[in-house]
């Protein structure tokens, strides 16, 4: 009878031993997976803030475009309107050149009518 005990009470620190055993696996096998999912958020958080900074990266780089797309419109304005001012000038000095020429030739004209009376004078007095 007292066999029967030690052996019920074997049998039962065994199953003890067992499910205790059992537990300490369930229990490694949670800490793995806490372990596991620490780990993956770690990798999230750190993907998220490379791409936070990414973001800030692109919209600092978006600023700059926009700001020098700004700076060469001014200057492309500022080009357009040297450039009308330049021909505007070009256009006046043509005209006070084709004026000039005009002017020019009528005193040649004048000239050649003058010399001409003159040289008929000098024939008169001859």
């Amino acid at each position: 009878m007292q066999w029967k005990r030690q052996h019920r009470k074997k049998k039962c620190a065994d199953d003890l031993a067992a499910e205790i055993m059992e537990l300490k696996a369930a229990l490694q096998a949670a800490h793995d997976r806490e372990t596991a999912l620490k780990l993956t958020c770690e990798n999230v958080k750190m993907r998220a803030v490379k791409k936070a900074t990414m973001v800030l990266e692109l919209k600092s780089d978006l600023k700059s475009v926009r700001n020098s797309e700004r700076l060469l419109k001014a200057s492309c304005a500022e080009n357009d309107k040297r450039a009308k001012n330049q021909a505007a000038r070009i256009r006046e000095l043509v005209a006070s050149l084709r004026a000039a020429r005009e002017s020019s030739s009528a005193f040649e004209n004048a000239y050649k009518i003058e010399k001409a009376r003159v040289a008929k004078d000098a024939i008169k007095i001859d």
